[in-house]
């Protein structure tokens, strides 16, 4: 409610309500989509920015399957993915850092009034995750990945994985140490 009623600022609004829908569309802040109403309105929102997206041949991924996700771009750009050697992609499933409880997390679950809050401001970005995760199993299968490619994925990049440093995620490496904040992203 406070979102929509004008009292916080663009850029805020727009960190909180429908953030990934307005980040796809690429308008400008003042373009936002966070008062768009949850319901007809956003489904409706969310259908012409994924046509505009198809259009446009962007590719969705799926954070939440991100092996197929890599893959599935791996195909898009014809990267080989598979075939190992020195230039080969190489993540991991899941951050070793634990991130401490956030300070705009409802402390309880579904149906409570923090999680209908939430959930009242971003019903384009619900809509749209909607038709990416219904979609992305049709994707992942028209691309040829099979569990078998998954799963062999998975085990070479574990195995290719060693040492600190592949604990840490390359963009935050940092050269020395001097606050708490380089010594957590310290890549030696």
């Amino acid at each position: 409610a406070k979102a929509r009623s004008g009292r916080v600022s663009p850029g805020d609004t727009n960190a909180f309500c429908n953030n990934m829908a307005w980040v796809l569309s690429g308008k400008p802040e003042s373009e936002t989509l966070a008062h768009v109403e949850r319901g007809a309105s956003s489904r409706a929102a969310a259908a012409a920015l994924a046509a505009m997206l198809e259009q446009r041949g962007v590719l969705v991924l799926v954070s939440h399957r991100m092996t197929e996700s890599l893959l599935l771009l791996s195909r898009t750009m014809g990267w080989d993915l598979l075939g190992g050697g020195s230039h080969a992609l190489q993540y991991k499933a899941s951050s070793e850092r634990v991130q401490g409880a956030k300070k705009y997390q409802c402390k309880s679950g579904p149906g409570s009034a923090c999680h209908e809050a939430i959930l009242s401001c971003n019903g384009v970005d619900e809509a749209l995750y909607a038709h990416y995760a219904a979609t992305f199993d049709v994707l992942v299968a028209a691309a040829g990945i099979d569990r078998a490619q998954v799963d062999a994925f998975d085990r070479r990049s574990k195995q290719a994985r060693g040492g600190d440093w592949a604990r840490k995620y390359p963009v935050n490496c940092k050269k020395s140490q001097k606050d708490l904040f380089e010594q957590l992203n310290f890549c030696g």
